[in-house]
């Protein structure tokens, strides 16, 4: 499990894969493949003061859930328990983002907190 700062104008990946920084029930569990092995979900986050938006996709690509929860300690150990140790979550650097990137840490195996000026200048490339 690793946290990382990312601020830097290049492409970010995860097991050599993009990781996509997206904002935005998961509803869906893990997705398992025909040889048994559970697809990697990606995380993003748009932490706010009082709410944070997720947004969850396979390794595919295919958007698997999106919803909104408070932005209390409660709630987003709740949400922490429906991680796996192979998610990677995102997020951008607001106020309250490395509390919530220290709270998620254990739970998934990367968290990367990044630069929004950064974020924009790749989504624009």
């Amino acid at each position: 499990m690793s946290l990382y700062l990312y601020s830097a104008v290049t492409q970010f990946t995860f097991d050599g894969r993009p990781l996509p920084v997206l904002c935005g029930t998961f509803s869906e569990p893990p997705v398992t493949k025909p040889e048994g092995r559970i697809m990697k979900r990606f995380i993003g986050l748009d932490v706010h003061k009082t709410v944070v938006e997720i947004c969850m996709i396979n390794e595919a690509g295919k958007i698997l859930s999106r919803r909104r929860i408070d932005c209390t300690r409660q709630k987003l150990l709740k949400f922490a328990q429906e991680l796996t140790p192979d998610d990677a979550v995102a997020l951008e650097v607001t106020t309250n983002a490395w509390s919530v990137a220290d709270l998620l840490e254990p739970f998934v195996r990367l968290v990367v907190v990044s630069n929004p000026m950064k974020t924009k200048a790749i989504a624009e490339a």
